[in-house]
Order: structure tokens, then C-alpha cells, then sequence
């Protein structure tokens, strides 16, 4: 079940390319598609604004404007010394995986680990300080601000009065209960750090908003409890065309963020589980990859299933805990313990019967999305207390 579509691969490959011709050959250019980034050396360079600007070209013109505008970047000067204009400082908006992809980038590289200047907003979005180009954008580090006599809540101030200052179309209804902040650049999404906008369609009201993409921001109000499942999947259908940000829905009440909860007899409940969990699949799967390139072969990083119940209609996650196999096991509603001798072919328990029961085998680690190490198997009486409490 997912959702998130994968990137045109051709743009990613003719950016390396151009990247590694500019460069020289000695200079490794790697991918990482967890950060949206092309790496080498110690330069993080991201691909989003060129993306988008790639795809609204003609074919004909797609190449050339591609070449001159990544060479640009890549024999650019570096980040001034003094910052004397400040206008090139933004606010992002990203999901939390995106740092830890960060960190999981520079262990694998064995590089210097130096913190991104950003900040929790939810538990699972984070707000970096960027640093904005014409073509592109850069992740700054905590350093980097230091170097310019910046505190972070100093850096962010002007980085969002820059935000506030960038010319906004408006809201534009979807139908007549459901509204689309309309912008025109990769900053729409952030503009939850700027809620002024919101006044404009009720002030002091109580939002429901969703930010699948760093170009997408829908919105409806909290008490509309119809118009929430049609919200919901807007969401999902936008997130399967831009970069993503969170399907994970999130509330606006009284000037304060939260994340969106719903009661199980709540008219949209079912359509906000299944977002809820294709994003928890998601955030695991944003930093599968590198995290296995990190532990090597030796430990498997398991995925995040997402299963739908052919009866109740309920979506639940689901990691699998495999004989033999030491595994990073994420964190997920159910846990799979495949069994020949059963008659589905697997044991499942809830993740809290499996913590109470066998929670002596899980060894907790620093990864997020949470996962917990693995590396004997239940015995056969423990696999029949989890099934049968």
C-alpha cells in the first residue's frame, strides 16, 4: 500500500552526471534520495527546486538549462563569512526521518557529524533553517550559524519574516468545505509557521491541515467531521506527486500544533489510520537503506508493512521478527513471527503483548523512527503466550 511515487529517475542520473563532469572524475558523487540530495565531498547539494524547474521545461530545453544551472551551483563560492544579507535565510518544513538521514550520511561517510540547524515542530516534523539559492536550497548547520553570531531563535525570527514576506496567491476552495494555500514556490508547506494565513478563511477557528508535500497545504475546519475522509484523501493523492513532507494530519486550535487524533467512532476515523500508518511506513523506509548500508550484512533492517483488515477495513502496521535472522525491528501496531507450523504461516501479536512477553530479547536503540534490536527468537511457549494471553 504505498503511496509515495517514486522520483523520475532520469533527472537524478543526468544530474550525477553533469555533477561528476563539472567536478572531475576523482570526486565520488553519490545519491541519496532519503535527503532528496546529491553528496560529495563535504557538500550536501539538494535536487527539489531543480526538479520542479526540470519538469516545467520543454524536453528540448530541459538539458541545457539543467547543465548551466547545477555548474553554477557546483563552482559557486561557498557560504559567506559574514552574512550581510540575510534575505537568503527560509524556514523548511520536513519530515523528522530527514535528519536522521543526515546523521546516518555522515556516519556511513565517516565524516564529521555537524547538527542541522532545526528544530522539533511536531514529534515527527522538523523546521531547518535553509539557506536559499536561486537554484537550489541548503541545509545550514548549527556551526555555520555560530560562525555568523546568529543564535538559533535569532536565525529562525528572520527566517520567517522572510517567509512572511514572499508573495502568497491564496486559499483556493478544492469544493466548498475544503481550501489549498496557493503560493507558486517549495515553501507552501512551511507556511504553517506563518498561521496569519489561516485568519484569512476564519480567524481563531479550529483547523484540520495537511502537508503531504513541501507543495501542498489543504485544509479544513475540525468540526466538519464529513468533510475530513474527502481531506484525507486529497492528501493521499497529492503525496503521490512532489517531495514529501507527512501524510500525517495535524490540527490547528487556539495558535497551537498538534498532531490530529480521532476516536474510533469518529466519521473519519479509518481514513486518518490509514494515513497515519502509510506515513509510519513511510518514515521507516526514508532511512532503511542507509541505516543497512551502515550495519552491513551481518544485521537485517526490517521494513514497515502495511496491512488493511478484508473485514473491518482497519489499516494497521506491521514488522516481522524472522528465526535466524538478527534484525533492526521497527517499531509498528503488529508484530509477524513467521511459523511453518501455523496455519496462516505466521504467529501475530500486538507490539505491547510482544514488549510484555518477550521484551527481554529487544534491545533498544538511538534510531528513528524507533527500532529495537533482535536477535534470538521465542520460544515455542512464549510464541503461545502472545497468541493466547
Amino acid at each position: 500500500m504505498s503511496i509515495f511515487r517514486r522520483r523520475r529517475a532520469g533527472f537524478e542520473r543526468e544530474a550525477i552526471r553533469i555533477a561528476q563532469t563539472v567536478l572531475g572524475r576523482d570526486v565520488a558523487v553519490e545519491q541519496h534520495p532519503e535527503i532528496d540530495a546529491i553528496v560529495f565531498d563535504d557538500v550536501q547539494l539538494n535536487l527539489t527546486s531543480l526538479r520542479e524547474r526540470y519538469r516545467e521545461l520543454d524536453p528540448s530545453e530541459a538539458h541545457g538549462w539543467l547543465e548551466a544551472a547545477l555548474t553554477e551551483l557546483l563552482v559557486s563560492e561557498d557560504l559567506p563569512d559574514q552574512l550581510d544579507d540575510t534575505t537568503a535565510l527560509m524556514p523548511g518544513l520536513r519530515p523528522r526521518s530527514f535528519v536522521e538521514a543526515h546523521r546516518l550520511t555522515a556516519l556511513h561517510r565517516a565524516a564529521h557529524l555537524e547538527p542541522l540547524a532545526a528544530r522539533p515542530f511536531t514529534h515527527d516534523l522538523v523546521v531547518p533553517i535553509l539557506w536559499a539559492q536561486t537554484h537550489s536550497t541548503m541545509s545550514l548547520h548549527e556551526t555555520q550559524l555560530v560562525e555568523w553570531g546568529l543564535s538559533h531563535e535569532r536565525a529562525l525570527e528572520i527566517a520567517l519574516l522572510n517567509l512572511a514576506e514572499l508573495p502568497v496567491v491564496g486559499w483556493v476552495g478544492v469544493d466548498d468545505r475544503i481550501f489549498r494555500l496557493i503560493a507558486g514556490d517549495e515553501y507552501v508547506s512551511a507556511r504553517i509557521l506563518t498561521p496569519s494565513h489561516f485568519d484569512r478563511l476564519a480567524p481563531g477557528d479550529d483547523f484540520v491541515v495537511c502537508v503531504p508535500t513541501r507543495s501542498d497545504l489543504f485544509v479544513s475546519r475540525t468540526e466538519d467531521a464529513e468533510s475530513l475522509p474527502t481531506l484525507f484523501d486529497i492528501s493521499r493523492a497529492a503525496a503521490s506527486d512532489g517531495v514529501p513532507v507527512s501524510l500525517r494530519p495535524l490540527r490547528f486550535l487556539a495558535g497551537a500544533w498538534s498532531e490530529l487524533e480521532l476516536a474510533q467512532n469518529h466519521p473519519a476515523y479509518l481514513s486518518w489510520r490509514t494515513l497515519t500508518r502509510l506515513d509510519d511506513a513511510r518514515e521507516a523506509d526514508a532511512t532503511r537503506h542507509l541505516l543497512q548500508d551502515l550495519v552491513g550484512g551481518d544485521v537485517f533492517v526490517g521494513s514497515v508493512i502495511v496491512r488493511e483488515d478484508d473485514e473491518t477495513g482497519v489499516v494497521d502496521t506491521v514488522s516481522v521478527w524472522s528465526e535466524g535472522v538478527p534484525t533492526l525491528l521497527a517499531t509498528a501496531d503488529l508484530v509477524a513471527f513467521p511459523r511453518s507450523d501455523h496455519d496462516t504461516g505466521f504467529v501475530t501479536a500486538p507490539w505491547r503483548r510482544v514488549r510484555s512477553v518477550v521484551g527481554h530479547r529487544m534491545t533498544a536503540t538511538d534510531h528513528y523512527p524507533e527500532r529495537w534490536l533482535v536477535e534470538s527468537f521465542p520460544t515455542s511457549e512464549e510464541l503461545a503466550e502472545l497468541v493466547n494471553p
